[in-house]
């Protein structure tokens, strides 16, 4: 067990790394940048980027973090296996940081990977799009798994998976259907290929997935609904816990919520590279809620290729989804509408009158997931697309459908790390009672492998040093991790347990390996 891991430092070195480490901070770790085109002086910090670096090394390498360099290297960068058991897990946390590890409670590692082995005994992709906490603090989780249910025609098909935990890790016997399902795991195979992408729970702990199935040509948004008690598929709701929407073409449903006024469902989606698709259902039996735009649904198109990535309902009954649009300018941009209860776009929402808000960073900018903080204010985050992939945050005031100047930069937070041609992307978030930013996705190691990467925003927009800066990333307010060495991780979802852990889904593989569904719990 590790109880130090700073010995041996004078206080003016301490003081002169704590000086660098800073600097470090706001230059390496994270990149601020105002909203539009990089400034002269954002492109000269680009441009010290890499020295910057260099130095920070050069000062960490005289500190005596450890007498073996072995221990070091079990230190920053923990082999955690997939298998019960600890192994190097960073259990520890230094004096300076008040969060950011694994926790070994949870599966005895920290994490749990599901593997949905199909019916002849082989392993397929699986991933983990979606999470929630329920009121009894099980941990629920969606999942796409690819199996061979037709093995006749040996074609890849897909089922609607989810999961639920309980907080120590394991599997919770009580929740369980579907063929080929085990305790703990629910299964849907009600199409050929149908594919979960995100989940909810109602105010009874019913679990509601979201996703879309792939029937004769056609691709419909669909809604799942599991009762908390059993696990077994809501029969009152659809056609045997099933809602879809029979729509011409390809649609699909990315991501769903439940609006807190009336306790019915929201989708978002879009049709495939065309049009932004959101969509009301009623709670009561899984029919279209007609008093939204008359027919339940509605689509948004301009002349270019809309999508919707995320939602969230204030509680008002206000509808906010976040995508991006690629009409605007010669780039992809960045957008978040605002929908009335009706199905009206809000006009009152941005400074053009128009009830949507583009963000155009000069590059390829795309919001993933969408929030409120505890005032209401709207938290977005994603990816700016370039030579080199950041993680972007940002903060728009819903009162004036403007960006937060008080956030960040001028309303922006961008992080880029330090691995030459690396992809740092945000596609989960959650906000906490205090206005805490959690945001769940990847980015790359020393290596260049991707990395489950969590980073920690105070309610600024800035990094939250007390958190993280260990494990896989010695940055503070990051934390990355996969599931063993050389392995790769992407976070997909976050959210919140009951004890203020963080509960992070996604997916993991060894190298040359299938991806396995991964849940991940850290303090």
């Amino acid at each position: 067990m590790k109880t130090s891991w700073i010995i041996g430092i004078s206080g003016a070195t301490f003081a002169r790394v704590g000086l660098l480490l800073a600097i470090v901070m706001s230059v390496a770790c994270a990149r601020f940048i105002s909203p539009g085109h990089k400034s002269s002086a954002d492109t000269a910090a680009d441009a010290t980027h890499d020295a910057t670096h260099d130095a920070t090394h050069d000062v960490l390498a005289d500190m005596a973090i450890e007498t073996s360099e072995d221990a070091t290297s079990d230190l920053l960068r923990p082999d955690v296996s997939t298998d019960a058991g600890p192994a190097d897990v960073v259990t520890d946390r230094p004096a300076s940081s008040e969060g950011g590890f694994l926790d070994p409670s949870f599966n005895g590692t920290g994490f749990v990977t599901y593997d949905y082995v199909d019916n002849d005994g082989t392993s397929k992709d699986d991933r983990a799009t979606g999470v929630a906490v329920d009121s009894a603090g099980r941990i629920v989780v969606s999942v796409s798994g690819t199996y061979h249910f037709y093995a006749q025609d040996d074609q890849l098909d897909m089922a609607v998976v989810t999961l639920r935990l309980l907080a120590d890790g394991s599997f919770d016997a009580s929740y369980q259907s579907g063929l080929l399902s085990s305790p703990g795991v629910t299964v849907n195979t009600d199409s050929r290929w149908s594919h979960s992408m995100g989940l909810f729970l109602d105010d009874s702990d019913n679990v509601i997935t979201c996703g879309y199935r792939e029937w004769f040509g056609n691709d419909s948004p669909t809604l799942y609904r599991y009762l908390s008690a059993t696990g077994q598929p809501d029969a009152t709701f659809g056609g045997a816990g099933v809602a879809y929407m029979n729509m011409t073409g390809e649609a699909q449903a990315k991501a769903c919520a439940i609006d807190p006024t009336d306790g019915n469902y929201v989708m978002v989606g879009g049709r495939v590279d065309t049009d932004v698709l959101v969509a009301k259902v009623n709670s009561a039996d899984g029919s279209p809620f007609v008093s939204f735009a008359g027919n339940g649904r509605l689509t948004y198109d301009i002349t270019g290729s809309e999508t919707a990535n995320g939602v969230v309902v204030d509680t008002a009954g206000r509808i906010y989804v976040v995508g991006h649009v690629d009409s605007f300018s010669s780039t992809r941009d960045l957008a978040v509408w605002r929908y009335l209860g009706d199905g009206t776009l809000d006009n009152s929402f941005s400074s053009d009158g128009d009830g949507i808000f583009v963000y155009d960073g000069g590059d390829t900018d795309v919001g993933f997931a969408i929030a409120l903080t505890p005032d209401e204010k709207i938290v977005v985050v994603g990816s700016r697309m370039g030579t080199n992939d950041d993680m972007l945050a940002l903060r728009i005031d819903h009162e004036t459908g403007e960006l937060d100047a008080s956030f960040g930069v001028d309303g922006l937070f961008l992080y880029g790390s330090n691995v030459g041609g690396a992809v740092d992307q945000a596609k989960g978030l959650t906000i906490d009672v205090a206005g805490g930013i959690y945001i769940a996705g990847n980015t790359a190691t020393a290596s260049s492998e991707s990395a489950m990467a969590l980073w920690k925003l105070s309610a600024d927009g800035a990094l939250d040093v007390s958190f993280g800066g260990m494990g896989e990333s010695p940055c503070p307010g990051l934390f990355v991790t996969s599931t063993a060495a050389g392995s790769e991780a992407v976070g997909w979802d976050v959210a919140l347990d009951h004890q203020g852990s963080i509960i992070v889904v996604g997916e993991s593989r060894v190298p040359a390996g299938f991806w396995d569904a991964t849940i991940w719990k850290i303090r």
